[in-house]
């Protein structure tokens, strides 16, 4: 916290108030408190980082972090600073790189953080997020004061900050369609936006983007299989980095591509390194007798790795359990319908005391050529489209003529696609029966959220990474994941949001990737010699319909009670409590059939309950005393 007119910030209530935080357990809380400020953090588990707050009494600077620093040899090397193992090195180099760089430093950081610097000097506040949003950070301003936390309830529960839904949002959620970065679902929180850094003073405060890739930038070799190899150094690069933990890791295994990709690269660097194989497990989820269960996949792969791999039955878990913390702990009501998953997973790093977890989050935003198809219409290559399109169907939940039609739409000129839209206007959007209209009105006025630049790439597919790994539907999955796993004290890393990775990636150009009829070439042919045949020859990627399903006609009663066994209805703005209820009595095979169904229902669920949910953080958290 911050107090622009220099009020004294009370130590003892600023520490109560991360008692509130999901991994709040974790450890112990330290404080520094100068002439109105006051920065608090609370350690990890992992002792390689559990001090995150330095105050440097030389430079006059102050600086609280959630940080994995993968490059600090390199940045001391820059900054002349003699590596050492001394406490909060990490800390101090971030001190140094800001007062030599200023807001350059993050030119030269490799790593996952959030971090916030205040300079005592200048009476100004320095902070910055990782270019994927890995870490969080929010915050609250006025003309008195600035709040931040990694989580919005640290400062919600702080006085004079109202705990209203944002009306913005709470659409994007109920419509699917997340375009909104700076906004959270609490109407007076904002989210620094990853790949930007934020600067505060008590006249304005404003965020910046510093991670804007070159759209025209291509890195060329001499020879194809020169990009495979570069790929393969810095994906195994990314996984290593990622590594190094005083505690036992795990990693997700669901007999993917992606995941699997993770694996095996682990496993070749533990050989490498001779090192313990028991510091290392995987978790897989078994779903038998559903269309989802992968298990043949996972089995493939445990039979060439050197781990142990935990197999999980999440149908046998009761999502309902616990539901409402899910509310809490989030910030939000995108509690996930795969849920018992995640708490079979949660239970096992707990006991086995892991803290780390590997995730194969990012593999489809970096290694997919999902537009590579446009990229052959564009350069007028017709019998390629007609070819590769009709490979491509074969191992796509698409048919061949949506690719194909897709595809040669987009290479239509302007002027043609305007005659196109005139004669093949979209389908009007009807909204769901069980939505108030009222809000339906309102939510159209909103104005249209900012885009990313609209730049012009080398092709769509180099396009196609970049919008990506920045768009709000990445971020916002990131920290909800996040934050239901540091409140049973394991933090996640994701190697395929690796800055090095995704830019070397995004500037391969677009003849080098060619799928031939697979998609995801760049990870197909970097692990053909590694990777099981079962996993390489695979022609789809799974879709876990079936179990969404099945998981909701198994929890249909207990839910339904929950929502309408009284009359308290909260979320009569947005939904209509007849239009839900009988959304809820059509149930049956049919409208079963339909995923959206069913993600409707679970909406339903989870705003109304979330909003029932708000007062907890007034009634049982809110710090009554000013700070």
């Amino acid at each position: 916290m911050i107090h622009w007119d220099s009020k004294p910030v009370d130590a003892e209530t600023l520490a109560r108030v991360l008692n509130v935080t999901a991994n709040g357990a974790l450890g112990e809380v330290s404080t520094t408190i100068r002439q109105g400020v006051g920065f608090a953090c609370v350690s990890g588990h992992d002792d390689k980082h559990r001090e995150s707050l330095l105050w440097d009494a030389n430079r006059k600077l102050l600086i609280v972090a959630d940080l994995r620093l993968f490059n600090a040899e390199d940045v001391a090397r820059r900054l002349g600073v003699q590596k050492s193992q001394e406490p909060k090195l990490e800390l101090k180099l971030l001190l140094t790189g800001y007062e030599r760089w200023g807001e350059r430093l993050l030119d030269y950081v490799d790593g996952e953080y959030a971090f916030v610097i205040w300079d005592d000097q200048k009476k100004k506040l320095f902070a910055a997020r990782d270019p994927f949003g890995t870490k969080s950070l929010f915050y609250v301003t006025d003309a008195s004061r600035f709040m931040f936390g990694s989580e919005p309830k640290q400062i919600l529960v702080m006085p004079g900050v109202p705990v209203e839904p944002d009306r913005i949002v709470v659409g994007e959620f109920l419509f699917n369609n997340f375009q909104e970065l700076e906004r959270t679902f609490f109407s007076k929180v904002k989210r620094l936006k990853p790949g930007h850094f934020l600067l505060a003073t008590s006249e304005k405060v404003g965020q910046f983007r510093y991670w804007d890739p070159d759209p025209q930038k291509q890195f060329y070799l001499s020879h194809p299989s020169e990009y495979l190899e570069r790929f393969r150094e810095l994906f195994d690069q990314a996984v290593a980095k990622r590594l190094h933990s005083n505690h036992s890791i795990a990693a997700q295994l669901s007999g993917g591509m992606d995941s699997t990709s993770i694996v095996v690269s682990a496993g070749k660097i533990f050989r490498e390194k001779a090192e313990n194989t028991g510091l290392f497990e995987t978790l897989s989820g078994s779903f038998p007798g559903l269309e989802c269960d992968e298990s043949s996949y996972i089995d493939a792969v445990c039979r060439q790795i050197p781990f142990k791999n935990h197999r999980l039955k999440p149908l046998s878990e009761n999502i309902t359990e616990n539901l409402d913390e899910e509310y809490w702990w989030c910030d939000s009501p995108m509690a996930d319908l795969q849920r018992g998953l995640f708490e079979q997973c949660a239970n096992v790093l707990a006991a086995s005391q892991t803290h780390l977890l590997l995730t194969g989050i990012g593999g489809d935003e970096v290694a997919h050529e999902e537009y590579y198809l446009r990229d052959i219409a564009k350069s007028h290559q017709f019998y390629a489209l007609i070819k590769e399109a009709f490979l491509l169907s074969r191992n796509s939940w698409n048919s061949y003529w949506y690719l194909l039609s897709d595809a040669l739409r987009s290479s239509f000129p302007a002027g043609l696609k305007n005659f196109y839209r005139k004669f093949n206007p979209p389908k009007q959007w009807i909204p769901p029966e069980w939505i108030n209209p009222k809000y339906v009105m309102e939510y159209n006025r909103f104005p249209a959220a900012e885009v990313y630049p609209n730049n012009t790439y080398s092709s769509f597919t180099q396009e196609l990474v970049v919008r990506s790994v920045t768009h709000p539907h990445l971020c916002w999955g990131l920290e909800g994941v996040r934050a239901r796993y540091l409140h049973h004290g394991v933090d996640v890393s994701h190697p395929f949001l690796d800055r090095e990775l995704v830019e070397f990636t995004m500037q391969i150009p677009v003849e080098k990737r060619k799928p031939n009829g697979r998609w995801k070439y760049l990870l197909r042919n970097t692990f053909h010699g590694d990777l099981p045949p079962e996993i390489l020859n695979r022609r789809r990627k799974t879709r876990f319909d079936s179990y969404n399903r099945s998981v909701l006609i198994q929890h249909k009663s207990v839910l339904e009670q929950k929502l309408y066994a009284g009359e308290d209805w909260k979320s009569e703005e947005f939904i209509s409590r007849e239009g839900a209820y009988q959304h809820f009595q059509s149930f049956s095979d049919d409208k079963l059939k339909d995923i959206n169904f069913v993600t409707d229902t679970w909406k339903i669920t989870c705003l109304e309950l979330w909003l029932r949910q708000l007062p907890r953080y007034t009634l049982n958290y809110r710090v009554n005393r000013v700070i």
